[in-house]
């Protein structure tokens, strides 16, 4: 990493060079995988930190600030995701998320990139759920179910289909034309579903990404040995998934202490968290394969952060 004077002026990163840089996504797998690993040591053993987000209401717009720092020592990345949330912007022709990521050198503090948020945050859970599967999933997956046809539906399939050679796709969301239109961006292996149980029924892999308020995805549609990554429903308020279908499955998260206040799921169904996922990439716990997995994932800083550094490096590889 160059490093840049205060005379000098942030480099951007747009949008179109963050999808660029990671794809293929491999690299970024592998970084996450690591990342993972090391904030489940802790942060003296694993040399990350990570403080709690915070979040400022907006409440007379309907709006939202949410601030992430961390970094990351065996990266060398030190970042801040800065992002805006409002509900009410797609009636005024607008993004309902925004922000942007802003990268410093670890060793001086100067301030070498303002990145796009938004691009980095789509590509890097839909990464973090691959990293999951990775580990949680049972045997070669050929059914893959998505439920939710929006930004974080397409973003799996973009990733997943890079690693994974599936015989068939289904996409369910509650409105129709979105389904299709992310069935349409699949091709010949995607099917719209019209039920989210026609979805998930056999699959092996299932994707969740929705802002369900109710359960989505129910204990007997599910087959025994499945593997589901849910992103969606980040919220107390929120719910994908049937409580007894977590109940009955092995759950895996990303932040204990953000899965506890943070996940609707979670928080209704009482269910108890198996681990987090950087201990089971450390061994330290067992992967479950042949039981029902679920990994809730919230997001985290330190994924952004190391994300964009490697995004930064990439660019800087190919210039």
């Amino acid at each position: 990493m160059s490093h840049t004077s205060a005379a000098t002026a942030p480099e951007y990163i747009s949008e179109q060079r963050v999808r660029e840089a990671l794809n293929p996504v491999h690299p970024l797998v592998d970084a996450l995988e690591e990342a993972l690993r090391n904030f489940s040591k802790g942060e003296e053993a694993g040399g990350v930190v990570q403080p709690v987000r915070s979040t400022v209401e907006v409440n007379d717009h309907n709006g939202v600030l949410l601030v992430m720092p961390g970094y990351s020592a065996g990266d060398q990345a030190l970042a801040v995701k800065v992002i805006t949330g409002y509900s009410e912007n797609k009636s005024r022709n607008l993004p309902p998320y925004q922000g942007v990521l802003l990268l410093f050198h670890a060793e001086n503090g100067s301030i070498i990139s303002i990145i796009d948020a938004i691009s980095v945050t789509e590509i890097r859970t839909a990464a973090a759920s691959a990293v999951a599967t990775k580990y949680l999933c049972n045997g070669e997956p050929k059914i893959f179910a998505i439920i939710g046809a929006g930004t974080q539906g397409k973003s799996h399939w973009d990733v997943f289909s890079q690693i994974y050679s599936f015989t068939e796709v289904r996409v369910y969301s509650r409105t129709r034309s979105s389904s299709e239109k992310l069935v349409s961006h699949i091709g010949s292996r995607g099917k719209v579903c019209e039920s989210a149980e026609d979805a998930v029924k056999n699959a092996d892999i299932i994707v969740t990404a929705t802002f369900s308020k109710q359960p989505l995805v129910f204990k007997d549609w599910v087959k025994p040995g499945a593997h589901i990554n849910a992103v969606g429903a980040c919220a107390p308020g929120l719910q994908e998934l049937d409580p007894e279908l977590l109940k009955h499955s092995v759950l895996y998260v990303d932040t204990k202490d953000g899965a506890a206040v943070e996940s609707g799921d979670i928080i209704r169904s009482k269910a108890e968290i198996y681990a987090e996922l950087g201990e089971v990439i450390d061994s330290r716990k067992e992967t479950n394969c042949e039981k029902t997995t679920v990994f809730k994932s919230l997001g985290m800083a330190i994924e952004d952060v190391v994300t964009a550094k490697l995004v930064y490096d990439l660019v800087h590889r190919e210039n």
